[in-house]
């Protein structure tokens, strides 16, 4: 929940309190030359500091200098959820309507922002606050363009957080990670995005160190962030100020103490949602670790370099799990006796029955991660045969093979096999799980969470807008006297001139439970070890 004042707390369970809603638009994306909170006596009004209200670090979204559009809003909707799985990478979206009666928002209309009305990617932050207290972020994130209504003379902007961005883009310089853990794997790929520490809140793996991984490639929202989320049962996201978090699979259960109680006189509405039903599932994956150096390739035919030419040696990696990654590579050299490193034997004749003038040489070799390229050159006015070859490097290997499952017979009796997967097995292969302990605790993490049906509720309740992803409250039902704590897993907050603020809640029940982790949890500590 972010933090608010008494006079904010106060305001919201006040009948008669005025709120007061707030849009700023970067509109050229023009970027401030320095930017940091503002600091009485020290900040100037007007200058490029920004007041963060309740937030903590500055985020990606604070760079920009913003125009204030909130006299020309008419309303707004910011939507997040979850999704299926208690794991994975949210994204949050939200629709902006603004009154063009004046023809503000009109392409090319109004001096100063006309040239940018109509284009996308458009930093954009929403806001809500009570009259006499302070305003707090509920959206920080890029447009998409425009839409605009003729008839009633308004402009709509769709947008969605900066995750949108980390879709998008593609590492191409983060290294390959070995022996690191999922934290420090990510927060090398958010800083070759340009994210300073003070940008991103990463909460510590619970699993063992990651062997061998290789971001080179991928897509850093839709893969790297997905993956390993997936195999942490982690979230990443950003929050409604625009900070990024990558929350641990034990950081909901961290949550113990509701944020807020709603009861008859704050609920509008609840309804039973029903949820996916996941009662069968098994973890499978062929973890990696970089060995000590050995013999990964041998030529088994032997090649010919051209008289005073040069020949590419392409040369591919497997082992028996399919392309092995080599992080490091001897350069071959010329030992017609052998040796115990990476060489090379050349001779006239493709079978070694003829003489060896030893006149070729390596020229290059590149390595790039399950393959590598060895260019030759031969100085002699004859062909050679390259006709040994053996290198040596330092393999990546399959450690051993994970095969974990976990079942519950009393739901599928109940329910079926798995209803949310079309009576299949829930099938998770991930060769970032490091351990049978860590895949046996993520089958059991989602059976025990979706074994049983209705366990998610919506709720329509009054606006509590600091509520935020992971944070518990309790339903207090009055007529029955009874009460449930439920971890929010949406919110959609949305505000029109006919209704007002409104706020609908996805809620879950969660099972609270600590599982063990090796090398943070103690021998006859409370943590539990998933059942075997």
């Amino acid at each position: 929940m972010q933090t608010v004042s008494t006079a904010f707390q106060d305001a919201e369970t006040s009948s008669g309190a005025t709120f007061y809603i707030g849009a700023q638009v970067a509109w050229q994306e023009t970027l401030n030359s320095s930017y940091n909170f503002f600091t009485i006596g020290t900040s100037t009004i007007g200058g490029p500091d920004f007041i963060p209200g309740t937030q903590v670090y500055p985020s990606m979204m604070d760079k920009y200098q913003y125009t204030d559009e909130s006299a020309y809003m008419l309303g707004y909707m910011v939507t997040w959820n979850l999704g299926q799985y208690p794991y994975g990478v949210i994204t949050s979206n939200a629709t902006l309507t603004l009154d063009n009666t004046t023809m503000r928002y009109t392409p090319n209309y109004d001096p100063t922002i006309g040239a940018y009305v109509g284009l996308s990617g458009r930093p954009v932050k929403l806001s809500f606050g009570f009259d006499g207290a302070e305003s707090i972020g509920l959206f920080a994130g890029y447009t998409t363009g425009p839409s605009q209504a003729i008839a009633d003379r308004s402009i709509t902007q769709n947008m969605y957080d900066a995750m949108n961005y980390f879709n998008d883009y593609i590492s191409t310089t983060t290294p390959v990670q070995i022996n690191q853990t999922a934290d420090q794997i990510i927060i090398a790929v958010l800083q070759e995005m340009g994210l300073t520490p003070d940008q991103y809140i990463v909460e510590q793996s619970t699993q063992l160190p990651i062997g061998y991984y290789a971001p080179y490639g991928q897509n850093v929202g839709q893969e790297i962030l997905y993956n390993i989320c997936e195999a942490e049962q982690g979230i990443a996201f950003f929050d409604q100020n625009g900070v990024f978090h990558f929350w641990n699979r034990e950081h909901i259960a961290n949550i113990t103490s509701p944020s807020w109680t709603f009861d008859y006189n704050s609920i509008i509405d609840v309804q039973t949602e029903q949820t996916p039903v996941i009662n069968s599932v098994e973890v499978t994956g062929q973890p990696r670790a970089v060995q000590a150096k050995q013999l990964v390739w041998q030529l088994t035919s032997a090649v010919q370099v051209s008289a005073n030419g040069t020949y590419t040696l392409q040369v591919d990696f497997t082992d028996n799990y399919g392309d092995m990654p080599v992080t490091a590579l001897d350069t071959p050299t010329y030992q017609p006796n052998g040796t115990t490193d990476s060489y090379y034997q050349t001779n006239l004749n493709s079978d070694g029955s003829g003489t060896d003038p030893g006149t070729v040489t390596v020229s290059s070799v590149t390595l790039s991660g399950t393959s590598a390229s060895i260019v030759f050159a031969n100085s002699y006015a004859q062909p050679v045969w390259v006709t040994t070859l053996l290198l040596y490097g330092t393999p990546a290997k399959v450690t051993y093979v994970i095969d974990e499952s976990y079942t519950n017979p009393a739901s599928i009796t109940a329910n079926g096999l798995n209803p949310a997967n079309n009576g299949t097995v829930l099938q998770i292969n991930h060769n970032l799980i490091q351990s049978p302990s860590t895949a046996l605790s993520d089958a059991y993490m989602l059976v025990n969470d979706y074994a049983t049906p209705n366990v998610r509720v919506i709720a329509n309740v009054f606006e509590v807008p600091q509520l935020q992803l992971g944070d518990m409250v309790t339903l207090t039902f009055n007529d029955s006297n009874t009460s449930a704590n439920y971890t929010v897993v949406g919110n959609t907050m949305q505000l029109t001139p006919q209704s007002g603020f409104s706020m609908e809640l996805e809620l879950e029940v969660k099972q609270l439970v600590h599982y063990f982790q090796i090398n943070v949890s103690t021998i006859g500590g409370t943590d539990q070890i998933a059942p075997g």
